[in-house]
C-alpha cells in the first residue's frame, strides 16, 4: 500500500511539472517558437517595430537565393575544426535553412522555402557518418537549426510534402541522432548542453516522447559536467569559469537553447534550482563586461570582452518571469549587430505569452551556504613574538621541526612551496598562509601525501589559509576539466592532500583546519582518524578523490573515521571525481552545518557507524549517488538530525539510511532527486548500502549471483586451464611418441632444464640467488618512482618484510660507446644475491667487461629465470616428475612473496608493474603459465596461496589501464593480460579483466587498452595487415592470437567471430619478397611471415571448418617448400596447442602473389615480377607518416640477385640512441632524394618509436592497379609523387621494372626534384664493394673529401657517410658496380646506369650498418652511391637503371643506356634508350606533362610509355596515357588508361584496361578497330 501510494504521489509531481501525463501530445509547431509566437514575429515586422524590422532587413540582404548545397556523406570535424570535411558546409546549410525558414514565414515568398527543403533533400540523401573529435558537438550545434527550419514549414509551408518530412526524419535519425544519443558528460559542459539542445529539438519534430523526457531528465541530473546543475554553481560561476569566457558564453547559450524547447512543451527548465541558468547568466555577463566577481580559482581573462549575441530570448524569459538581468542586457547591448546570426536571434527572441505586464523585478541572488569557502584574497600578517615569518626558499620541514611543540605561528609568505617529500606535522603549531597566493605543491618524488602527521600523540595543530594543491603544477585560471583525466588513472598521482592517520590508544587531538583548499588530489583530500577534537571552518576541498588504488569510492573530499567532537562548518566538498564529498564513519559528537556539498561522484554524504550527530542548514545538490546515505556496517548509526537542509538533484534518494536508529530528520527542502522524484527511504534494516534496489530483491540476486560465482569458481579450479586443459595431456603424450618434431621440441627442453633441476636438488637456492631481487632490509622496496617521461626510475620507496623483485630501471638496453647492446651475462655469470645497481657487462667490441647499468637487463635476466619455471612447469605436467615441479614452485613462490608487497610504477601511463614500460610486464607471463601448471603440486606441498590472485590482478590492472593504444603495445601485452585474468579465482575479477579484451576500452589519454572489437577496427588493415612496419606486424598479431587461443581453450568463441585474425596470420606472404621476406620500412628489421602465428590459425581455421583454411595450408606449404619452417622449433605453444600434423593443402597455389600491392596507412606500393628467389623481381616505394616511420621522403627497396639488396636500414641501437635519431631514421639513410641538404620531418624528432610527421607520398597512377590483371607479363610501373613540406620541394618518382627472360630484367627510376638549391639522390646497396666505372668498362677517377656536402645542421644526416670519394662534375654516363660475394645465394652484383647528365657529381661513400641486410651483411658498412645536381632535377630528372646479376658478372644482359633527345616540337619529357648484349632495345619514356612526346617518329601520350625492339617480336606499352604512335600503328583512348600492344609479321596482341582504338599502317589492318579493354589477337596481312 505504500508503495502504491509513493507511486500516486510521483505521478502527481510530474503531472504538476510539465502540465499533463505521459501521454500528453507536443505542441506544433513547438520548438523555439509556437504558433503564437511566430504570428507576434511576423506581425512586428510587418509593422515596422523595432527591433524586428531592422533585424529582418539584415536577414534578408545576407541570404542569398543562390546558396549552393554541398553534401558530404562522411563529415569529419578534428579539434577545434581542425581537420575540417564537410563541417563548415553543414554549419552554414544548418543556418542557412533556419534564416530561409523565417524568412518565408515573414514574407511567404516560397523561394525561401524551396532552398530550405533542397538543404535537407541533399544532406538526407548524401550524409551517412560523422567523425573525428568534434563530431558530436558539431551535431549538436547544427541539428536544432534544421530541426527550427523543419518544424516552421512542416506545420504552415502549403508547398512541405510528406517526402519532406520523411528526408528530414531520415536526416536527423539515421545520422545525427545516432552520433549524440549517449550524449558526452565526461567533456566540458557545454558539449552536451548543446546535444540536449538538439535532441529536444529532435524528440519535438519527430513526436519521440522518450527522447524528450530522456533528455529533460539528462538537463537536471547527467554526471559529471553535464547537467545545468554540474554546469553552474550555486554562486554563479560556471564549470568552464576558468578556462575561457567564450566557451562559458557557448555553454550557457546551449542550456538555455534546451530551457526554450522544453518551455515550449510546457516544462520549465528556466526556474530550475531557483533560477540557476538566470543566475549563471548573470554572474558570467558582469565578470565579461569587466566588472568583478568572486570565484573558486581565477576567472580566465581569455575573451573575456567578446560578446556573444542569442541571449536575448533568456531577458525576455527571465524579465517575464520577474527576475532582473542588468548585466545580461549590458552584454546583448555590446553585440554587434551587423552579423546576420544576430539578426536571425533577435528576430526569433520574443514569445507572444510575454507581451503583458511583466512582474516587479527582483535581482537573482546567489547562495550564501558555504561562501566564501577555502583560502581567502589576501591575509593580513599575524602580529606578535610568536610568529615566525617563512618564505618559499626556505626548508618548511626544517623550520617545523625546528619549532615542535612551541606553540608558535609560522607565517607562509605568498609563493610555490615544492615539497620534495611529505610535510609531517608536529604538534603545537600554527600555520598560516597568505591566502590563495601560498600554495604547497609535491614534486613527483613524494609518494603518499602532501601533509602527514609527525606524531601519533600531536595535538593542537592549525592549518590555515593556504592552497594544498594536487596538480603537476599550480594554475588558477584553467580549464578544471582537463586535470580529471590524469587523476582518474587508478595508480596516478596516488597522492593524499592531508593524511593524519591517529590511532586507537594515542592523544592526537585538537585539528583545526580554517579557509584551507584542497584540490586535484587523486586519492582523499583530507582524510583524519582516531582524534579528539577537529574544528574544518570556512574550508574548500574539491576536486579530490578518484579511481586509484585500493579501487573506487574509498576516495574523497573529506573523510574523518574513528573520531569525536567534530565541528565541520561553513565549508565546501564539491566534485570528488569518483568518490564522496565528505564521509563521517565511526565518529561521535558531530556537527556539520553551513556546507555545500555538492556535485560528487558518489553521495554527498556518507555516514556510518555514527553516534549523535547533526546535519543542518546545509546544501545538497547534484551528486551522482544519494544526497545522504547512511549506511549500517554492524550497528549501525544513531541518535543523527538532519534537518534544515535544501537537498536537490541528486541522482538517486534525496536521504537514504538503513538501521538508523532515534533519527530526527524533518524541515528538509526535497526537489527532483531520482530520476522518481525519490527523495527519502529511511529502512530500519540492518542492510548495507544496496542501492537502488528493494532489500528482498537484492537479497535474492544477490543469492543466484553467489550460486553462479560458485560454479564459475568450481570451473576455475580446474588446472590446467589457460592454453591446455588437464584432459588435454594424453593427446600431448601422444603427439610427443608420434611426431619427431614434437619429441624434439620435449627432449630439447628436458635437456636445457636438467643441469638447472639436477642442480636445485643439490643446491636449492642456486637459481633463487640469482634472481634480481631487492634484498638489503631497508631496501626491499615496494614504490618506484619514474621520471616524467617514463624512460628510468629515479626513485625508491617503501620497505617490505620480504625481498622484493627488482624492476628494470631502464626502458632500454644498455649500449657500449660503440653503438652495440652489450651482451647479457649468461645465467652462470651473474653475481648471487646481487643487490648492486651496476654489472660487469662484456662490450662485444671490445671484448672486456665494463661496469655499467643494467637497465633493462634487470627483466632480461628475470625473464630469463621465468622462462625456465615455466618450461619446467610443463615438463612435470606431462611426466609426473617432482623435481621439475620443486624447481618451478620455488621460483614462483619467492617471486610472489615479493611482488604482493609491489605497487606499479609511479609515472606516466607507460610505465608498468615490474618493468619501466609495460610491454616489460610479458616477461612474468611465463611464471602465470607456470603457476597453471603447478597449482595440483602447490596445493599438495602447502605452498602459500593467498598472495597469487593479488599478485596476478596487479599484473591485469597494469595492462588494463597503463600502456599505449596510438601503437601495438596493447595488443602485444593482450596475452598476458587475458593469462594474468584467467589465473583469478574470484569470477568476478576475472570477468570485469578479461571484458576489457572482449568488450570494453579503458583508454584515457592515449593509455590503457582497447579491445579485439576497437582493434580489429583501428588497426588492421582489411586484408589483416597491423597498420605498422612489417616488423611490427608479427609482435602484437602473434600476441593477440595467443591471447585467443587461451579464451578458445576456456570456452569463447572468437576466430569464428573476428576472422581478421585469421586474415592477418598470413598476410606477410601477400607483401614478401621472391625470398619471402618483407619490405623493412620504418622502425624494423628485416620481416618474415610468422609460422607460429600461420599454425595458430590452421588450429583455429580447422576447429570451425573455415573456408580460410585452404589459402592458410597453401602458405603453410610455401613456407615448408622453402625451407623457412621448422616445427621443430615452435617451442611449448607447438608443442601444447599445435596440430599433430598439418592437414594437407591440395596444391601449392601462387595465387598468394599480385603483380601489385600497396598499403594504404603507409603510402605503400610494390611490384613485383616473378617469383622465383634467385630470378625475380619485386621493387617497392614508400613514405608516409604514421606510427614506427621515417622521415625518408619517397624511399625505395629493390629486390634483385637472391636478396633484398637496395635496402631501407630499419632502426638504429635503441629509439634514443644519437645515430638512431640523427641517421637511422632520416633521409639519408634511405634510397630518396634530399633536397636542399636539409629535408627533415616537419617536427623535430627527439627519439623515440613515434610518429615523424613528413606528410605521404601520393600514387598518380600504377599499373597494374592493385587486384587487376596486368596488360603485360613483362613491364609494370608506378609513378608516385611527394611534397616535402621541410625545403617546399615538389617530387615524383617513375619506378617500373622490365622482365628480358626468365633470368634477366632490370628497373628503371626515373625521379624529379624541383628544389633550386640542390637535389641529393641517394642510393643504398649491400656488399663488400663499390667502383665507378664508364659505359666501356674503365674506372673512373676519384678523390677522396673529408666528408659529404652537408647544409647546417645536417638534418638528413648525410654527415654519417664516411670514406667519401667523388668524381666531380661529370657528363657522361657513369656505371656502378657492386659486389656482394659472401651470401648464402652465392654472389650477387648490381649494376647501377646512370645516363649521361649535366651538372651532376658522383659520389661514393661508406654508411651505417643496416640491420635488414641479409648475412652476413649486417655488421657491414652500407655501400652508398650518390648523384649531386645543384639546381633543380624536373627538365632533366635523375635517371638510373639498376640490373641484379647472379653469380658471374659476365651474365649480365645490358650494354648500354643513353638519353635520348627529344624532338622540340613535342612537350618536355624524359627518355632514354637502354640496349642489350642480344641487340634488343627498350626506349622508355617519362613525360613531364601532358604531351605528346616525340622521338625517332615516335609519339605517345601519357605517364609512361615503352618502346621495345625484340629478336622476333615488338612491343608498346603505355601507362595512364591516351595516345602512342608509331609507324606501323596508332592508338588512341579518349580517356587516360593503359594498353599494350606486342607484334610480329604475322599476329597482333593488343591488352588494355580501357576503351581504345587502333589504326594499322601500311595496310596491315583492314580497317580500324576498337577494344573497350581486355585482350585480343589480330592475324596481319
Amino acid at each position: 500500500m505504500r508503495h502504491n501510494i509513493r507511486f500516486l504521489l510521483i505521478v502527481t509531481m510530474l503531472l504538476l511539472v510539465t502540465g499533463s501525463g505521459t501521454a500528453q501530445k507536443f505542441v506544433h509547431p513547438g520548438i523555439d517558437m509556437n504558433s503564437a509566437d511566430l504570428e507576434y514575429m511576423r506581425n512586428q515586422v510587418l509593422a515596422g517595430k523595432q527591433p524586428w524590422k531592422d533585424a529582418y532587413d539584415l536577414l534578408k540582404e545576407k541570404t542569398p537565393l543562390d546558396f549552393q548545397v554541398k553534401p558530404f556523406a562522411h563529415v569529419i570535424s578534428g579539434p577545434y575544426s581542425q581537420p575540417d570535411i564537410g563541417g563548415k558546409d553543414l554549419s552554414q546549410s544548418a543556418r542557412m535553412a533556419y534564416s530561409c525558414a523565417v524568412l518565408w514565414y515573414i514574407s511567404r515568398e516560397e523561394c525561401y522555402a524551396e532552398i530550405v527543403i533542397d538543404i535537407i533533400e541533399k544532406w538526407a540523401n548524401t550524409l551517412r557518418s560523422f567523425d573525428e573529435n568534434n563530431a558530436k558537438l558539431l551535431v549538436a550545434l547544427t541539428g536544432y537549426e534544421f530541426c527550427n527550419a523543419a518544424e516552421i514549414l512542416h506545420y504552415n509551408y502549403p508547398g512541405w510534402k510528406k517526402i519532406d518530412t520523411e528526408n528530414m526524419t531520415r536526416l536527423m535519425m539515421s545520422a545525427f541522432y545516432p552520433t549524440i544519443r549517449y550524449y558526452f558528460p565526461v567533456a566540458n559542459g557545454n558539449w552536451d548542453g548543446a546535444i540536449m539542445h538538439t535532441l529536444l529539438a529532435i524528440a519535438v519534430f519527430t513526436d519521440n516522447r522518450e527522447l524528450f523526457d530522456n533528455a529533460v531528465y539528462h538537463y537536471l541530473h547527467a554526471n559529471a559536467n553535464g547537467s545545468l546543475i554540474k554546469y553552474i554553481y550555486p554562486t554563479g560561476q560556471c564549470q568552464e569559469t576558468r578556462r575561457d569566457q567564450g566557451h562559458v558564453q557557448m555553454g550557457l547559450y546551449e542550456f538555455s537553447g534546451a530551457a526554450r524547447i522544453a518551455y515550449t512543451q510546457g516544462v520549465d527548465l528556466f526556474s530550475a534550482a531557483d533560477n540557476r541558468l538566470a543566475l549563471g547568466l548573470e554572474y558570467s555577463a558582469r565578470f565579461i563586461c569587466g566588472d568583478s566577481v568572486y570565484a573558486y580559482g581565477v576567472p580566465s581573462q581569455r575573451e573575456r570582452f567578446k560578446y556573444r549575441a542569442g541571449f536575448e530570448h533568456c531577458i525576455d524569459h527571465f524579465t517575464a518571469k520577474g527576475v532582473n538581468m542588468p548585466y545580461l542586457k549590458e552584454l546583448c547591448s555590446r553585440t554587434n549587430m551587423n552579423n546576420p546570426a544576430n539578426a536571425l536571434w533577435k528576430l526569433t527572441a520574443f514569445r507572444e505569452e510575454f507581451r503583458q505586464k511583466p512582474y516587479e523585478l527582483i535581482d537573482i541572488q546567489e547562495s550564501k551556504i558555504a561562501y566564501h569557502a577555502g583560502a581567502t584574497l589576501e591575509q593580513a600578517q599575524p602580529v606578535g613574538h610568536s610568529v615566525i615569518e617563512v618564505n618559499s626558499r626556505e626548508d618548511l620541514q626544517a623550520v617545523l621541526n625546528t619549532n615542535a611543540g612551541s606553540g608558535k605561528t609560522l607565517f607562509l609568505r605568498a609563493g610555490e612551496y615544492r615539497l620534495k617529500q611529505s610535510l609531517t606535522i608536529p604538534s603545537d603549531i600554527h600555520i598560516c598562509g597568505e591566502g590563495r597566493s601560498t600554495v604547497l605543491i609535491c614534486e613527483p618524488t613524494i609518494r603518499t601525501a602532501a601533509i602527514l602527521l609527525g606524531d601519533l600523540d600531536a595535538k593542537n595543530i592549525t592549518i590555515e589559509n593556504l592552497v594544498v594543491d594536487g596538480s603537476k603544477e599550480h594554475q588558477e585560471a584553467y580549464d578544471p576539466n582537463s586535470g580529471r583525466f590524469y587523476r582518474t588513472g587508478r595508480y596516478s598521482n596516488a597522492l593524499a592532500g592531508i593524511s593524519m592517520r591517529g590511532e586507537a590508544g594515542h592523544a592526537f587531538s585538537n585539528i583545526k583546519l580554517k579557509n584551507l583548499t584542497v584540490i586535484n588530489f587523486s586519492r582523499s583530500g583530507v582524510y583524519i582518524s582516531d582524534a579528539e577534537g577537529i574544528e574544518i571552518d570556512h574550508c574548500d576541498f574539491t576536486e579530490n578523490g578518484a579511481h586509484v588504488v585500493p579501487g573506487p569510492r574509498l576516495q574523497h573530499n573529506l573523510m574523518i573515521q574513528h573520531s569525536s567532537n567534530i565541528m565541520i562548518k561553513d565549508s565546501r566538498f564539491d566534485t570528488s571525481i569518483r568518490g564522496c564529498g565528505l564521509v563521517l564513519d565511526h565518529c561521535k559528537s558531530l556537527k556539520v552545518e553551513n556546507c555545500e556539498i555538492a556535485r560528487n561522484g558518489w553521495h554527498g554524504l556518507l555516514m556510518a557507524e555514527c553516534h549523535n550527530g547533526k546535519i543542518e542548514n546545509c546544501l545538497v545538490e547534484g551528486n551522482d549517488g544519494c544526497g545522504f546515505m547512511g549506511e549500517y556496517l554492524h550497528d549501525g548509526s544513531n541518535l543523527i538530525q538532519i534537518r534544515h537542509n535544501k537537498i536537490q538533484y541528486n541522482n538517486e534518494y534525496g536521504i537514504r539510511a538503513f538501521g538508523m536508529k532515534e533519527t530526527d530528520i524533518k524541515d528538509n527542502l526535497y526537489r527532483w532527486n531520482g530520476k522518481e522524484k525519490r527523495q527519502e527511504w529511511l529502512s530500519s534494516e540492518k542492510n548495507c548500502n544496496w542501492n537502488n534496489y528493494n532489500g528482498q530483491m537484492m537479497k535474492t540476486i544477490y543469492s543466484i549471483i553467489l550460486v553462479l560465482f560458485a560454479s564459475l569458481s568450481v570451473w576455475a579450479e580446474k588446472y590446467p586451464h589457460i592454453l591446455v586443459k588437464d584432459e588435454d595431456k594424453v593427446a600431448v603424450l601422444d603427439k610427443i611418441e608420434k611426431q619427431a618434431w614434437a619429441k624434439h621440441i620435449f627432449n630439447q627442453t628436458k635437456e636445457r632444464l636438467a643441469v638447472y633441476v639436477e642442480r636445485h636438488q643439490a643446491e636449492p637456492d642456486w637459481i633463487l640467488d640469482r634472481y634480481l631481487m631487492n634484498r638489503i632490509p631497508g631496501k626491499r622496496y615496494t614504490r618506484f618512482i619514474s621520471d616524467k617521461e617514463g624512460t628510468q626510475l629515479i626513485g625508491y620507496e617503501g620497505d617490505a618484510p620480504v625481498p622484493t623483485v627488482r624492476v628494470s630501471p631502464h626502458k632500454r638496453a644498455p649500449i657500449t660507446p660503440q653503438g652495440r647492446a652489450y651482451v647479457v651475462p649468461e645465467m652462470e655469470d651473474i653475481v648471487p644475491n646481487d643487490t648492486s645497481m651496476t654489472m660487469n657487462l662484456l662490450n662485444p667490441d671490445t671484448q672486456k667487461y665494463e661496469c655499467v647499468d643494467p637497465q633493462a637487463y634487470v627483466g632480461t635476466i628475470n625473464g630469463r629465470i621465468n622462462a625456465l619455471a615455466y618450461e619446467a612447469s610443463v615438463i612435470y605436467w606431462l611426466t609426473g616428475e617432482e623435481k621439475y615441479a620443486k624447481f618451478a614452485a620455488d621460483i614462483l613462490n619467492q617471486w610472489v612473496s615479493g611482488v604482493v608487497y609491489q605497487e606499479p610504477i609511479d609515472g606516466p601511463g607507460r610505465t608498468g608493474f615490474l618493468d619501466i614500460q609495460t610491454l616489460g610486464d610479458e616477461k612474468e607471463k611465463p611464471l602465470i603459465l607456470a603457476y597453471d601448471f603447478l597449482y595440483p603440486y602447490l596445493v599438495k606441498y602447502k605452498y602459500p596461496l593467498e598472495n597469487y590472485d593479488k599478485a596476478f590482478e596487479k599484473v591485469a590492472w597494469a595492462l588494463s589501464f597503463r600502456g599505449y593504444t596510438g601503437n601495438n603495445w596493447f595488443a602485444a601485452e593482450s596475452s598476458t593480460l587475458v593469462a594474468a585474468a584467467l589465473s583469478l579465482k574470484d569470477a568476478q575479477k576475472r570477468n570485469f579483466y578479461l571484458d576489457f579484451y572482449l568488450n570494453r576500452d579503458t583508454v584515457v589519454d592515449g593509455c590503457g587498452q582497447l579491445s579485439l572489437p576497437s582493434a580489429s577496427k583501428l588497426w588492421f588493415t582489411p586484408d589483416g595487415h597491423w597498420k605498422e612496419p612489417g616488423g611490427y606486424h608479427n609482435y602484437p598479431v602473434s600476441k593477440l592470437i595467443e591471447a585467443a587461443l587461451m579464451l578458445e581453450n576456456n570456452g569463447y568463441q572468437i576466430f569464428n567471430q573476428y576472422p581478421i585474425l585469421l586474415n592477418a596470420s598470413y598476410v606477410m606472404l601477400k607483401y614478401s619478397f621472391p625470398d619471402l621476406t618483407a619490405s623493412a620500412f620504418g622502425d624494423t628489421g628485416r620481416p618474415r611471415q610468422s609460422m607460429e602465428c600461420l599454425e595458430s590459425a590452421i588450429l583455429m581455421a580447422d576447429k570451425y571448418q573455415l573456408p580460410i583454411l585452404p589459402d592458410l595450408l597453401n602458405a603453410a606449404m610455401i613456407l615448408e617448400q622453402a625451407g623457412q619452417y621448422d616445427r621443430s622449433k615452435s617451442g611449448l605453444t607447438g608443442l601444447l596447442c599445435y596440430l599433430p600434423e598439418l592437414p594437407k593443402a591440395k596444391s601449392v597455389d601462387n595465387h598468394l602473389w599480385n603483380r601489385s600491392e600497396k598499403l594504404d596507412f603507409a603510402s605503400c606500393y610494390l611490384q613485383r615480377n616473378g617469383i622465383d628467389p634467385q630470378n625475380g623481381l619485386m621493387c617497392v616505394v614508400q613514405g608516409a607518416t604514421y606510427n614506427h616511420n621515417h622521415s625518408n621522403g619517397m624511399s625505395m627497396e629493390l629486390y634483385g640477385a637472391g636478396t633484398v639488396q637496395g635496402i631501407d636500414p630499419g632502426n638504429g641501437p635503441t629509439y634514443e640512441h644519437p645515430m638512431h635519431v640523427n641517421y637511422y631514421t632520416q633521409w639519408a639513410a634511405h634510397n630518396t632524394v634530399v633536397a636542399a641538404g636539409a629535408s627533415t620531418s616537419g617536427t623535430p624528432f627527439r627519439g623515440g618509436g613515434g610518429t615523424k610527421r613528413i606528410g605521404q607520398v601520393e600514387l598518380v597512377s600504377m599499373e597494374p592497379s592493385v587486384g587487376e590483371k596486368a596488360i603485360s607479363e613483362e613491364f609494370s610501373y608506378t609513378l608516385t609523387k611527394y611534397y616535402d613540406g621541410s625545403t617546399k620541394t615538389n617530387q615524383d618518382r617513375l619506378l617500373s621494372i622490365l622482365r628480358i627472360d626468365e633470368k634477366h630484367g632490370f628497373y628503371v627510376d626515373f625521379y624529379r626534384s624541383d628544389n633550386a638549391i640542390s637535389n641529393d639522390y641517394l642510393y643504398h646497396n649491400i656488399g663488400d664493394s663499390v667502383a665507378l666505372y664508364t659505359q666501356d668498362g674503365k674506372v673512373l677517377k676519384q678523390d677522396e673529401v673529408l666528408s659529404y656536402p652537408c647544409v647546417g645542421e645536417d638534418h638528413p644526416g648525410l654527415r654519417y657517410f664516411r670514406s667519401v670519394r667523388t668524381t666531380g662534375r661529370n657528363e657522361s654516363t657513369v656505371v656502378a658496380l657492386f659486389s656482394a660475394k659472401l651470401l648464402n645465394t652465392g654472389t650477387s652484383y648490381m649494376k647501377m646506369w646512370m645516363p649521361a647528365s649535366s651538372d651532376v657529381s658522383y659520389f661514393t661513400a661508406l654508411a651505417p650498418s643496416a640491420k635488414t641486410a641479409s648475412s652476413p651483411y649486417q655488421s657491414k658498412p652500407s655501400l652508398v652511391v650518390t648523384m649531386r645536381k645543384e639546381k633543380p632535377a624536373v627538365e632533366e630528372p635523375f635517371v638510373v637503371v639498376y640490373e641484379p646479376i647472379s653469380d658471374k658478372l659476365s651474365t649480365g644482359l645490358i650494354e648500354s643506356v643513353d638519353r635520348i633527345k627529344l624532338d622540340s616540337l613535342g612537350k618536355k619529357g624524359c627518355a632514354i634508350k637502354v640496349k642489350t648484349k642480344e641487340g634488343d632495345t627498350f626506349t622508355l619514356v617519362n613525360i613531364l606533362k601532358d604531351g605528346p612526346v616525340i622521338l625517332n617518329n615516335q609519339k605517345c601520350c601519357g605517364d609512361f610509355a615503352i618502346f621495345a625492339k625484340r629478336k622476333g617480336k615488338n612491343s608498346v606499352y603505355v601507362g595512364n596515357g591516351s595516345f602512342v604512335e608509331n609507324k606501323e600503328f596508332k592508338v588512341e583512348s579518349e580517356n587516360r588508361g593503359s594498353f599494350y600492344m606486342e607484334y610480329d609479321q604475322t599476329s597482333l596482341l593488343v591488352r588494355s584496361n580501357c576503351p581504345i582504338k587502333i589504326q594499322a599502317k601500311n595496310g596491315m589492318l583492314k580497317e580500324p578497330f576498337y577494344l573497350t579493354g581486355g585482350e585480343r589477337v589480330f592475324k596481319m596481312k
